[in-house]
This record gives C-alpha cells, sequence and structure tokens, in this order.
C-alpha cells in the first residue's frame, strides 16, 4: 500500500462494512464499556474499549504480521478519536481491585446470567448479578448488553426476552 492507504481501507471499513455487521460504534462499544465495567468492576468509557481494541491488534502485529492488524488497528484509533469527544462511563463507579473469590462470584455471575438471558430468564440473570455484589444499575446494563448480544445473533429483539 502506498502513503496512507491504510488510513483510507480503515475509513471505508469503520464506516461501511463494520458498521452494517456491528452497528452503530457509540452503541456497539458502549455496550462492551458496560460489559467490561461490571465484570472488572470499573468504569470504561466507549473511547477506552476502542484503545484497547487497538491494542490488542498491535499485540497480534508483533506476534506475526497480517495487514488486517493494522487496518483495525487504525480504525479502532479513529473511532477512539471520534468516541472521545462524547465519553459516555457508566454511572456508577465499581471498585477498582477486586480479589480472586470475588471474580469467581462475578465469573459464576456473568456465566448464570448469560444462560438466564438465553433461557428466556432475565430476571434469574439480574437476580444472580445482584446476589453476587454487582449493583443494579450495572446488572440491568450487563443483562441489557447480553439480550442485545445473544438478540443480534438469533435474530431476536429486546422484547423476545
Amino acid at each position: 500500500m502506498s502513503n496512507g492507504q491504510i488510513l483510507l481501507r480503515a475509513h471505508e471499513l469503520v464506516n461501511g462494512s463494520r458498521q452494517r455487521e456491528y452497528g452503530d460504534p457509540v452503541e456497539s462499544f458502549g455496550r462492551v464499556a458496560n460489559l467490561w465495567a461490571a465484570y472488572l468492576r470499573r468504569p470504561f468509557t466507549s473511547a477506552e474499549v476502542c484503545l484497547m481494541l487497538a491494542l490488542l491488534k498491535i499485540a497480534r502485529e508483533a506476534h506475526s504480521h497480517k495487514q488486517d492488524n493494522l487496518i483495525d488497528a487504525c480504525g479502532y484509533l479513529s473511532l477512539a478519536v471520534d468516541l472521545s469527544e462524547d465519553p459516555r462511563p457508566p454511572e456508577e463507579a465499581a471498585p477498582e481491585v477486586i480479589g480472586d473469590k470475588e471474580r469467581l462470584s462475578a465469573d459464576k455471575a456473568l456465566s448464570c446470567a448469560l444462560v438466564s438471558v438465553d433461557c428466556g430468564e432475565s430476571a434469574r440473570g439480574l437476580l444472580a448479578l445482584k446476589a453476587s455484589g454487582f449493583p443494579e444499575e450495572s446488572a440491568k446494563k450487563v443483562i441489557d448488553g447480553i439480550q442485545g448480544l445473544i438478540g443480534s445473533k438469533q435474530g431476536r429483539s429486546k422484547k423476545d426476552f
């Protein structure tokens, strides 16, 4: 590729097929930020999600060259700039550090929530998250995110849950 071509390709993907496949970046990365915030119990912005995903692509590139890694990293960095102008951190800040016992509890609660939502039992998933220590608003955001992810994969809408 000649000078700047990788940036043009990233621009085409971000504003074309990737947006059609994954939806509006504000909604998509906002959903990821809410899920990460609930899991890690610290707030994330949509822009931070983009930066972390760019770092993932850079780490993959460090292992083995693949042009897709560089194009995607450029796309994520571009979106990070766009989304940093409108940061949307989760409303509740949770403790920054949790121990192994709490992490195990959170992992089990998230697994339960995934299975519950997939089986049409969203209320049961919400209870599992709250019982493991997730604040109610964070738990609701996780359930909403799971419903969105499962629904988009199965052609269902949130009202089907």
